[in-house]
Protein backbone atom coordinates (compact mmCIF):
# COMPACT_ATOMS: atom_id res chain seq x y z
CA UNK A 1 0.00 0.00 0.00
CA UNK A 2 1.24 3.36 -1.01
CA UNK A 3 -0.32 6.71 0.31
CA UNK A 4 -1.06 9.04 -2.23
CA UNK A 5 -0.57 11.98 -0.35
CA UNK A 6 1.87 11.68 2.35
CA UNK A 7 0.83 11.12 5.85
CA UNK A 8 3.84 13.69 7.01
CA UNK A 9 1.95 16.21 4.41
CA UNK A 10 -1.46 16.10 5.62
CA UNK A 11 -2.82 12.68 4.45
CA UNK A 12 -4.82 10.06 6.34
CA UNK A 13 -5.53 6.35 6.10
CA UNK A 14 -8.93 6.66 4.27
CA UNK A 15 -9.40 4.56 0.74
CA UNK A 16 -9.69 7.26 -1.19
CA UNK A 17 -6.12 8.20 -0.04
CA UNK A 18 -4.44 4.17 -0.70
CA UNK A 19 -3.27 2.92 -3.54
CA UNK A 20 -1.91 -0.53 -4.29
CA UNK A 21 1.03 -1.02 -5.89
CA UNK A 22 3.87 -3.79 -5.88
CA UNK A 23 6.84 -3.27 -3.62
CA UNK A 24 8.90 -2.33 -6.86
CA UNK A 25 6.62 0.42 -7.96
CA UNK A 26 6.63 1.18 -4.26
CA UNK A 27 10.22 1.66 -4.02
CA UNK A 28 10.38 3.61 -7.50
CA UNK A 29 8.06 5.80 -6.10
CA UNK A 30 10.52 6.42 -3.06
CA UNK A 31 13.68 6.43 -4.39
CA UNK A 32 15.79 9.45 -4.36
CA UNK A 33 18.87 7.73 -6.59
CA UNK A 34 19.01 8.46 -9.81
CA UNK A 35 20.68 4.84 -10.90
CA UNK A 36 18.40 3.18 -8.90
CA UNK A 37 15.95 4.80 -10.80
CA UNK A 38 17.23 3.94 -14.13
CA UNK A 39 17.61 0.68 -13.50
CA UNK A 40 13.96 -0.44 -11.65
CA UNK A 41 12.13 1.99 -14.84
CA UNK A 42 13.99 -0.01 -17.48
CA UNK A 43 13.39 -3.16 -15.52
CA UNK A 44 9.76 -2.64 -15.13
CA UNK A 45 9.38 -1.74 -18.52
CA UNK A 46 6.67 0.76 -17.78
CA UNK A 47 4.52 2.32 -20.63
CA UNK A 48 3.66 5.75 -20.77
CA UNK A 49 0.32 5.32 -19.00
CA UNK A 50 2.03 3.83 -16.00
CA UNK A 51 5.02 6.12 -15.97
CA UNK A 52 2.55 9.12 -16.26
CA UNK A 53 0.92 7.71 -13.35
CA UNK A 54 4.30 7.46 -11.59
CA UNK A 55 4.96 10.69 -12.28
CA UNK A 56 1.54 12.01 -10.45
CA UNK A 57 2.53 9.64 -7.63
CA UNK A 58 6.21 10.95 -7.19
CA UNK A 59 5.08 14.64 -6.92
CA UNK A 60 2.81 14.05 -4.25
CA UNK A 61 5.00 12.72 -1.85
CA UNK A 62 7.52 15.84 -2.77
CA UNK A 63 9.79 14.14 -5.22
CA UNK A 64 10.96 14.96 -8.39
CA UNK A 65 9.55 13.48 -11.85
CA UNK A 66 11.94 10.60 -13.54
Amino acid sequence: CHHILPRSQGGNDRYANIVLVSEDVHILIHSTDTATINRDTKMLKLDRDNIRKLHTLRKKAGLFTI
